[in-house]
């Protein structure tokens, strides 16, 4: 991932200009993603800057302001409106040609609403859920073609909160949340800025999955299945099971479709797979060696519960010598149980795990929302905090 550079334009007579800003620019800095904060969009003609994000109404961009971004976004550059640019009582008509579309009206104070995701498939939009915020509601009236992927329910019919259109060789992100602090620092809202930033600037993390493997197959619950195919419903892709008991192998075959290797032997598994990812689900006894042997591999590891069964193992699986830096850990539910969470070795095994989580997932795709709702093996991948996952959600 690029550690891109945003160049954020502020300056409202209608909006919080100071915490508003400091709330914008900490979902960017979540992303790695270098602001500066500048008045106006005359810097951006120096060419240091990847992406242009403003939060200044319509009747605050000079159209020398509005020109500047018109003409970096044509060359390839991107932009992020938040709430801002398209209003009706002033301002810049060339704005709002730029950003595509009208204010029209919105409610008078803020309210709390539900934002719906309209479009999964939306990068911007993957592996996210609905949410509720409590902002103004805009109303827009088109005036080009753009691609909405979050919605709210106005005056009879769903309205698009956020959308996506071309300009020449850039991109465009129009938000329509983001009147006040409180809607800026809503958690959802933060991944919607933060992944919309790294868009607009060029990413395209559409096609980006990791390889799954399952350890264990077994007929118990069909835990086997259910977690693959939950994997495919996150964009992560089942590639490999592996179990002792050839009738299980070649049920997952016949069950999961497509192309899926199967081994008699983890050892097998790590040696000739190239899977990123290994579910543990596999005997209770199993799952401390099962997790050590595969984060020795280099492999990321979710584990089902329990993470172990002594303390001792915990203490092995977080101070296992060999784990490479890439590599972390998931455990379930019953780490926190009073008998495990308040053991030091348990507590150091999940420092240890959120912590090399967190290093691990930077390179992946952006952040998703709604933890407690998302499949374990997804929640991995959304850098969420890992030991939390229970494996019945």
């Amino acid at each position: 991932m690029k550690n891109h550079h945003a160049l954020l334009i502020t300056g409202s007579r209608h909006h919080d200009s100071k915490t508003g800003p400091k709330a914008i620019a900490a979902a960017l800095k979540s992303a790695d993603v270098r602001v500066t904060t500048a008045p106006d969009a005359a810097s951006l003609t120096a060419g240091k800057f990847d992406v242009a994000v403003l939060y200044a109404p319509g009747d605050c961009v000079s159209e020398e302001d509005v020109s500047r971004l018109a003409n970096f976004v044509r060359a390839g550059g991107g932009l992020v409106a938040i709430h801002c640019g398209n209003g009706n009582g002033g301002g810049s008509e060339a704005c709002r040609k730029l950003l595509g579309s009208r204010l029209v009206s919105h409610s008078s104070t803020p309210i709390d609403f539900a934002i719906s995701v309209s479009d999964a498939d939306h990068p911007i939009a993957h592996r996210m859920q609905g949410f509720r915020i409590r902002d103004q509601l805009h109303a827009i009236e088109p005036m080009s073609e753009f691609r909405t992927f979050l919605t709210a329910w106005w005056d009879g019919h769903p309205q698009p909160i956020a959308y996506t259109k071309t300009e020449g060789a850039g991109r465009i992100v129009c938000l329509a949340n983001g009147h006040e602090e409180a809607a800026l620092n809503n958690p959802s809202l933060q991944k919607v800025l933060a992944r919309s930033a790294r868009f607009a600037a060029g990413e395209d993390w559409s096609d980006k999955t990791v390889k799954v493997a399952a350890i264990g197959y077994g007929v118990s619950f069909s835990m086997g299945r259910l977690h693959l195919d939950s994997c495919r419903r996150a964009r992560l892709t089942p590639m490999a099971v592996c179990d002792s008991d050839s009738n299980r192998t070649n049920a997952a075959k016949s069950e999961l479709g497509g192309p899926i290797e199967t081994y008699d032997s983890a050892e097998d598994l790590l040696a000739n797979s190239d899977c990123e990812l290994c579910i543990i689900i596999t005997p209770h006894n199993t799952h401390a060696p099962l997790a050590i042997q595969c984060l020795e591999a280099g492999r990321h590891v979710v584990c089902e519960k329990p993470f172990t069964i002594t303390i001792d193992e915990a203490t092995a699986v977080s101070g296992a010598p060999k784990w490479p830096p890439s590599s972390t850990i998931a455990a379930g539910t019953a780490i926190f149980a009073p008998s495990a969470a308040s053991s030091k070795a348990a507590k150091s095994a999940m420092s240890s795990a959120s912590n090399a989580s967190s290093a691990a997932m930077k390179n992946r795709a952006p952040t998703g929302g709604a933890a407690t709702k998302t499949p374990a093996a997804a929640r991995f991948m959304t850098g969420a905090p890992t030991l939390s996952i229970g494996c019945c959600n």
